[in-house]
């Protein structure tokens, strides 16, 4: 940010969060998120807010927040999807554990529900929800 870069460092705390809820440090993720939820206007770059919605389906996943951690990967998977964004071998692999983790501890209408939420929405609604979750 320093070198007049603020896109990059708006990336480099997304994955500086992605490493903290992999590394299963939910306080450090939840900082970092909360950094970028002050930077929230730098995230229109489409592929920022994806990560962003994704790092929240990782942090969902990592507290247990099952019905989130479904709405948030989806979510961010439809938008990665719509924006013409390759997947890559390792968020696939992170949003498929996580969502089998998922189905295995949601009833059958409460996931069906949470993937319907997913399934609407601007990218910046599901960032404002994922926000104001994240800050309730």
């Amino acid at each position: 940010e320093e070198s007049g870069n603020p896109t990059g460092a708006v990336m480099e705390t997304i994955n500086l969060a992605f490493l903290a809820a992999r590394s299963n440090d939910a306080a450090g993720a939840r900082r970092l998120l909360a950094e970028l939820a002050r930077r929230q206007p730098l995230l229109d770059h489409h592929v920022s807010a994806c990560f962003t919605l994704f790092t929240f389906g990782c942090l969902a996943g990592l507290e247990g927040q099952w019905a989130r951690c479904v709405r948030a990967h989806l979510a961010a998977l439809r938008h990665f999807e719509s924006g013409g964004v390759a997947d890559s071998r390792l968020r696939r692999r992170e949003r498929e554990h996580d969502l089998e983790r998922a189905r295995r501890a949601l009833d059958a209408a409460t996931l069906a529900a949470a993937e319907r939420e997913a399934a609407t929405g601007s990218i910046r609604a599901d960032l404002a929800w994922a926000f104001d979750v994240m800050t309730a």
